[in-house]
């Protein structure tokens, strides 16, 4: 751990001895030119404008000077000018074209910040739809953001619930989360690999409150710059942090029914060099949930029916803090730390009556299982990023370095207790077992980034990185002798685990623009070194292979209006720990799991072309879209005549799914706006590698509408739904599931503080069935957990939120990262 520690800090040493040699000839220079400096934003909704073009002329004769663009926060820096008086001209596609005059550069007034530039949408185009359904959603060319802020049903929900009212995405019982039906989603806290999620048990998302994000964002084929983690693509969580001058803060409470309370806390305090902010979120859900198992088992003669039904209750309680500071010495460097630990506890008691019926469907066997299990954890992530920008704010050099630690500590009491099959007392002697289970995680990042432009249409962009896993997995098993009642360990099913992957790569990035072309082609290198080490059996593997990734990507602007983008990236999914641990888990003695070590990487073949139309109040974007998953990675459930499941992880030969999905905004009236997505494709799963007749395909569908009405200026009223229709695996299907939420918003305290209410799953329809159909047997497996629930919460903004609003009307805003100083037009 030191050594990474050790390699931040000599690079970060050597990045500011050169800062510090370049700021002072940089201030050696602004004696002699002019730096001129501003942002630009979307006048309607203050959101930045990325890569709208500038242009500097002298305004005596309009001769042209200089020009530069906005970066990703709309942020533009002119430097190197010599005194006199200018005039900037501001264009982007979709906007009204705006002037700024009479800009004095002087030996005594070298430096020039601009007060906030607000554009102005053209009517009929893309910028006035592009954040239309009250700006929750915004489609750009490489991510869709979905602003969680401004969506009324998240203020009390999780940050799976959230993910639930975004297009594409589904959220199944178990919190795992899916974009466009593929489960392989690389999931990211902002921007960062994160203990929240790097554990592969998506589920914790269920215990991080939504109102402790501030959006998300969605690529579905990124390029080389990302890591090529997840076949399906990569969700980042954006959690909040403080962008305002001075002091402000966020409190917000929220109540559900049957126990379920959450609070978070947001401070801050910004000044021109330094930001400090601390968020503290809190949640703790009681909860239900029922599960129904029934299955024919075709290898047995005597018992040939198996029937489990049973219900459990869950307390959880989660606690997430976010600290950081950021030193900005100059306009061009940045310093930021962060810590952030995480803590979490799960209680469950789960009541389980299984039936075992003969050839003749008569019940022969009855038995109880009571199940008490719970699971500590607990994550801390610590960062160290630089950021330093130059003369053109798109030349980037950025360097971050993280570490990750989460460990996890499953305490498990199970009893099995026969009954007779007239449901009376049973002579024979319960049977009491313990299975406790430990994880402890350890991940390294380091990253370097640096992007060059060499115009306003051609780019360059590079950068390293060295990712080091090192994960610990240990269990045991042991059971009571009721004779002699002492606790008897079975060494047989006792497991120590140990799994090391390191990974190297670099990457490179060219950006250029040809008449209304923008092409965009990358390629990123990687080699990965793994090696396991299971102590049990004193059995070890090791897998050392060269990947390479390539991302294409062009669009075409037809006008104002009308674009297309046609992409194309290849991605890989690594096994998961859970994936390649051969230990298996006896905690449910009639379903076991266990992994496979000799898993290989899946590789995902993804291409897209999209189409983007707007009208005056309205857009649509069809996409058509293709993915090819090489030795795709999935679960294989077997049989044997006991009635026992074993569940492990196969590579298949091939998945293909192929579709299409239109994604439609309205804004047809001032108090209405409309998302709505809908998605038809086709899916083959085919694993004949494994067996013959292992493949199953079919033609599905998924839709999701999310509605927003502003029925009086402090009343807003939000509607969403989502159906997904049924799936497939290679051994049965997924049952289709439908659900709706009913949200709404009221401002008080003259826009401080918002009382929301919010009703999820309306119909209370949301469950999850699976189906399998083989021919050794067949089952059928129903979850049901709470989800009709109803939620009240109250927020409130203190400190310099109301002149940050006061600001915002008047047209006057914080220039984002750039220190700020008085107006100057």
């Amino acid at each position: 751990m030191i050594k990474p520690f050790l390699i931040f800090s000599i690079l970060t040493i050597l990045f500011y001895g050169s800062v510090k040699a370049q700021s002072a000839s940089f201030h050696r220079d602004t004696l002699k030119t002019g730096v001129i400096t501003g942002k630009v934003v979307d006048a309607k909704t203050g959101l930045p404008l990325e890569l709208a073009t500038l242009f500097l002329q002298h305004i005596r004769d309009s001769s042209l000077v200089t020009g530069s663009s906005t970066n990703d926060k709309g942020n533009f820096m002119m430097d190197h000018l010599s005194p006199g008086v200018y005039r900037i001209k501001i264009t982007y596609i979709g906007y009204q074209n705006k002037f700024i005059d009479t800009i004095r550069l002087s030996s005594d007034r070298p430096q020039v910040i601009l007060k906030l530039i607000k554009l102005e949408p053209v009517t009929n185009t893309l910028a006035e739809v592009q954040v239309t359904a009250g700006d929750i959603y915004r489609n750009g060319i490489e991510k869709k953001t979905y602003d969680v802020g401004k969506d009324i049903s998240s203020s009390t929900g999780t940050a799976a619930e959230v993910l639930q009212n975004i297009p594409s995405v589904t959220v199944d019982v178990d919190g795992k989360v899916s974009l466009r039906g593929n489960e392989n989603v690389n999931i990211m806290v902002d921007g960062k690999p994160s203990s929240l999620t790097l554990t592969g048990d998506q589920s914790i998302l269920q215990q991080l409150p939504a109102s402790a994000i501030e959006s998300i964002e969605v690529m579905t084929n990124p390029n080389a710059k990302y890591d090529p983690e997840g076949t399906a693509g990569i969700i980042n969580i954006v959690l909040k942090k403080n962008k305002l001058m001075g002091f402000s803060g966020l409190v917000s409470l929220n109540a559900g029914t049957g126990d379920k309370y959450n609070g978070t806390v947001n401070i801050g305090y910004r000044t021109k060099k330094w930001n400090l902010f601390l968020n503290y979120s809190a949640r703790i859900d009681h909860s239900g949930s029922h599960n129904d198992w029934t299955k024919e088992n075709f290898l047995s003669d005597s018992l040939p029916f198996f029937m489990e039904h049973s219900h459990s209750t869950n307390k959880n309680q989660s606690q997430l803090v976010k600290t950081g500071i950021s030193f900005l010495p100059d306009l061009r460097n940045t310093f930021t730390a962060t810590i952030t630990p995480e803590w979490d506890r799960n209680k469950s008691d789960a009541v389980a009556t299984d039936f075992q019926s003969d050839a003749e469907n008569i019940l022969r066997l009855l038995t109880y299982v009571y199940t008490k299990d719970t699971i500590k954890g607990s994550g801390i992530d610590y960062s160290l990023d630089y950021r330093r920008t130059f003369s053109n704010p798109n030349q980037i050099l950025s360097s971050t370095i993280t570490y990750n630690n989460s460990k996890r500590n499953q305490e498990s009491a199970n009893q099995w207790q026969p009954y007779n099959t007239d449901f009376t007392s049973s002579a024979a002697l319960p049977y009491f077992y313990t299975d406790p289970f430990g994880n402890n995680s350890n991940i390294w990042n380091w990253q370097a980034d640096y992007a060059q432009p060499f115009s306003n249409k051609t780019k360059l962009e590079t950068g390293i990185k060295t990712t080091i896993r090192k994960i610990e997995t240990s269990s045991s098993y042991s059971y009571l002798d009721t004779v002699n009642n002492e606790w008897i360990s079975n060494p047989a099913r006792e497991n120590d685990f140990r799994f090391n992957e390191n990974t190297y790569a670099a990457y490179g990035i060219y950006s250029f623009g040809l008449s209304k072309y923008l092409f965009q082609m990358g390629l990123r290198l990687e080699q990965t070194n793994t090696k396991g080490h299971q102590e049990a059996n004193d059995a070890s593997f090791t897998h050392n292979y060269f990947s390479f990734f390539p991302s294409v990507n062009v669009t075409r602007r037809f006008n104002d209006k009308v674009s297309t983008q046609l992409s194309y990236s290849r991605r890989i999914n690594r096994p998961m720990l859970m994936q390649l641990n051969p230990l298996v888990d006896y905690s449910d003695l009639f379903n076991i799991t266990k992994g496979n070590p000799e898993l290989r990487p899946e590789y995902i073949h993804s291409l897209e072309l999209s189409y983007n139309q707007f009208f005056s109040s309205s857009s649509f974007t069809p996409s058509l879209y293709l993915h090819y998953t090489q030795d795709a990675i999935n679960r294989f459930i077997s049989v044997d005549s006991n009635n026992v499941n074993t569940v492990t992880f196969q590579n298949y030969k091939y998945n293909l799914d192929y579709g299409a999905e239109l994604t439609g905004n309205w804004a047809t009236y001032n108090w209405w706006n409309l998302v709505a997505t809908f998605n038809c494709f086709r899916s083959i799963r085919n694993a004949e590698n494994l067996g013959q007749g292992l493949v199953n395909k079919n033609i599905s569908y998924s839709a999701k509408i999310i509605s927003n009405m502003n029925f009086m200026k402090q009343l807003n009223v939000q509607l969403t739904a989502f159906y997904n229709g049924t799936g497939v695996t290679v051994q049965g299907t997924r049952r289709p599931v439908f659900s709706s939420d009913l949200s709404t918003r009221v401002t008080v305290m003259k826009g401080r503080g918002a009382i929301t209410a919010r009703l999820s799953d309306i119909f209370n329809t949301r469950e999850f069935r699976i189906t399998v159909d083989q021919p050794y047997f067949s089952q059928e497996i129903t979850r049901k957990r709470e989800s009709r629930i109803l939620f009240f919460g109250f927020s409130y903004r203190f400190g310099n939120n109301d002149k940050q609003n006061e600001r915002s009307k008047r047209g006057d805003n914080n220039i984002g990262d750039l220190p700020q100083e008085n107006d100057v037009y």
